[in-house]
């Protein structure tokens, strides 16, 4: 083909490179079939699920202006780094951001957690809160919440207010974390009985022993692949997968691993 000449797709191709979202998932044989919200129907020996998370977002205006140039959602151990000698917030109760705390402590200047409820014992494991009570550059403030956003062409400051007295105050800040969580979009497999998480995230390969009863009845002598679920020639991989790193860059590592694994699959099924 000529530079700037175009392909004309045929009908086959066009269907390949359908866009349309994944409404339902079915038991299909040996293979799966797919009903996608543009009307297209895609029957496959295995198939690959990566439907990704929809986050909780904060109603703060100017927050969404704002990501990238010192608002992000999420915390991972490269962000990190980026905090050397910063000034870190970090908004959540949970485990994430417990362990978002913990791995800003060692690099950031300071760190704060803030925190909407009275206290972290409701959503934060023992094990963190003991942890996060032990770092020297670390504070914790409950029953507070972040109103207003200071910034230029980036974040400066955060008003925070309390939620018991509505007094208000500001912190300085270099970057603010948001790790309040996500509800995995699963929805259109659950009913094909794919095992899940206490949060609703699928479970692959070794994880799936902690869903009681999830290989009951399981056709395969062998114990599920990787990035297998607990169907066979069904995978997952990124954001909805349970214990997933929750970046793109991991994503995209567990992508290409999974081509590997169906191709593992279909030469059981017979495939190509």
């Amino acid at each position: 083909m000529r530079p700037g000449q175009r392909h004309k797709l045929g009908a086959s191709e066009r269907k390949s490179f359908s866009l349309g979202v994944l409404l339902t998932l079915a038991k299909d044989g040996a293979g799966y079939l797919a009903r996608l919200s543009d009307g297209t129907f895609v029957r496959a020996r295995a198939m690959l699920v990566a439907s990704g998370v929809d986050w909780r977002r904060l109603e703060i205006p100017g927050l969404d202006d704002l990501l990238g140039s010192g608002v992000y959602y999420g915390a991972g151990p490269s962000e990190a780094v980026t905090c050397t000698a910063c000034r870190v917030a970090v908004i959540g109760g949970g485990n994430s951001a417990g362990q978002a705390v913990v791995r800003f402590s060692r690099y950031a200047a300071h760190v704060t957690l803030l925190v909407r409820g009275s206290s972290l014992e409701a959503s934060m494991s023992q094990y963190l809160i003991t942890q996060v009570g032990k770092l020297p550059n670390v504070e914790v403030r409950t029953n507070t919440e972040v109103v207003e956003l200071e910034a230029d062409q980036h974040l400066r400051g955060l008003i925070v207010s309390s939620t018991k007295d509505a007094i208000r105050s500001r912190l300085a800040v270099d970057a603010l974390f948001v790790c309040i969580g996500g509800v995995p979009r699963t929805q259109a497999i659950a009913q094909v009985g794919i095992a899940l998480d206490d949060a609703g995230y699928v479970r692959t390969g070794g994880d799936i022993s902690f869903s009681s009863g999830a290989l009951d009845g399981s056709p395969l002598a062998r114990h599920p692949l990787p990035l297998e679920t607990n169907l066979p020639g069904l995978f997952a991989c990124g954001d909805v997968r349970s214990g997933s790193i929750k970046r793109c860059a991991a994503a995209i590592g567990e992508g290409s691993m999974a081509v590997a694994l169906v191709h593992r699959r279909l030469a059981e099924v017979g495939g190509e």
